[in-house]
């Protein structure tokens, strides 16, 4: 009985610290549900969409790739802090999953603005409602410069 973990070989010790890993993210993230599938796959797709946009303009930058990998993780940071939330007021999944459904729906507009960047068609409906969007986008200097803050 000394030597037990000689006998699971490589690849099952390796299984066994990566699902140890993903259960514990589970459980800090508030379990797995279809909406975390969903914005998972989303946050895939607008990785995959904003390098094809990048190659499509010839704009390839490892300075902004960082950036957008740390806010992807700063995206499920925000989902952990409302299923801890959740969790401490007892509202059962109501904060992390507004979170979930808000990100989803950033995750969404992110990949059909690349897709536009990249030159494909899109519907004149979406193209409309993404102008309008980029349009009601404020910086926060501008927003403090409104209010009669100093910024």
């Amino acid at each position: 009985m000394d030597n037990v973990t000689g006998l699971i070989p490589w690849p099952g010790k390796i299984a066994a610290v990566l699902s140890a890993i993903v259960a514990g993210l589970c459980s800090i993230l508030g379990g797995w549900t279809p909406a975390m599938t969903t914005l998972l796959t989303l946050a895939a797709l607008d990785v995959v969409s904003g390098f094809a946009r990048a190659a499509v303009q010839k704009k390839l930058s490892s300075k902004e790739s960082w950036r957008g990998g740390v806010r992807k993780v700063l995206m499920f940071v925000v989902i952990a802090v409302g299923a801890q939330l959740d969790g401490l007021a007892g509202t059962d999944g109501l904060v992390r999953n507004a979170a979930v459904v808000f990100y989803c729906v950033s995750e969404g507009l992110s990949i059909i603005e690349n897709v536009v960047g990249a030159g494909l068609p899109v519907p004149d409906m979406v193209r409309d409602a993404l102008a309008q969007l980029s349009k009601e986008k404020v910086e926060p200097t501008e927003l403090a410069t409104r209010r009669g803050e100093k910024a």
